[in-house]
């Protein structure tokens, strides 16, 4: 009878054990179809965006620097030019720095999302005015993509009480230099160097910019997915948390899409989840 309770004490033990380090953390699939060009996905950690956005953030900074000693080469080479070089110089400046703080503020606003989880605004709806932007937005369907009331509001109000003023700002100064350059005699062979110089230096601020978000991605990759031939990816095992599906094509564009993992979840990369994820231009 000692024995048999022994046995059963033990037996009782050994399950008990079993229970409590045999069940661990859920783990979930993530899985979902992707278009014809795309050959793996890449599951990346959830700093991705904000390690974005710093970059970009540092991108503006470099940028406005050069451009300020852009502006010193042309402010010396306006001293023995007309009277209106210096005045239309300083305009230049001021335009392209609202336009820079334009363009800064009006990036945040991809942070609002469609029903779909697409991004609602792109870069490129940048060069839309505000007026037709709050127009277009009416009916909660901007460019194909369908969002809920609440967010309308959230974005006509992000536009009224951020972008108007800077708008209005930004075009007082475009409106103010293109008024003085209708009163320039024409450029020098002097200044058409120095545009050229600097505008190489951006060019290879632009260029090692986006090599600089290609290896910060690469070196956030947690897990890669193959695309299997009915064009599905699938990461079998994945802890409940914060990740980005990330495909790096077609390059300048591509997939960096921010999603939560709370259970087995399906997510199809298409034509709607494509951004910019580098930069094409760089100008003043």
């Amino acid at each position: 009878m000692k024995q048999r309770g022994l046995l059963k004490l033990f037996l009782a033990g050994f399950c008990l054990a079993f229970f409590f380090l045999g069940c661990g953390e859920p783990l979930y699939r993530l899985e979902g179809q992707v278009g014809k060009e795309i050959g793996k996905v890449i599951l990346l950690d959830r700093s991705a965006a904000s390690v974005l956005d710093s970059i970009h953030l540092a991108y503006v900074a470099q940028a406005e620097e050069i451009n300020a000693k852009r502006q010193a080469a042309l402010d010396a080479l306006s001293s023995s030019t007309s009277a209106l070089n210096r005045p239309i110089a300083t305009a230049r400046t001021r335009y392209s720095r609202a336009q820079t703080k334009y363009r800064e503020v009006f990036g945040r606003l991809r942070r609002f999302q469609s029903f779909g989880g697409n991004t609602i605004f792109s870069d490129e709806d940048a060069g839309v005015s505000t007026q037709k932007l709050l127009a277009e937005i009416a009916d909660r369907f901007y460019k194909g993509r369908a969002f809920s009331l609440e967010t309308e509001g959230q974005v006509r109000r992000y536009i009224r009480q951020n972008l108007v003023p800077l708008e209005k700002d930004r075009n007082q100064k475009r409106n103010r230099l293109v008024q003085l350059q209708k009163s320039q005699s024409g450029k020098t062979k002097g200044k058409d160097k120095v545009e050229g110089e600097f505008e190489s230096l951006g060019v290879v601020l632009r260029d090692s910019t986006n090599q600089k978000i290609l290896t910060t991605l690469a070196n956030l990759t947690l897990l890669q997915a193959e695309v299997d031939s009915n064009r599905r990816y699938r990461f079998a095992k994945l802890k409940p948390a914060h990740y980005h599906l990330y495909v790096p094509q077609p390059l300048p564009q591509g997939h960096l899409v921010p999603i939560q993992v709370i259970g087995h979840t399906y997510y199809d990369l298409s034509a709607g989840t494509v951004q910019n994820l580098l930069l094409v231009f760089f100008g003043f």
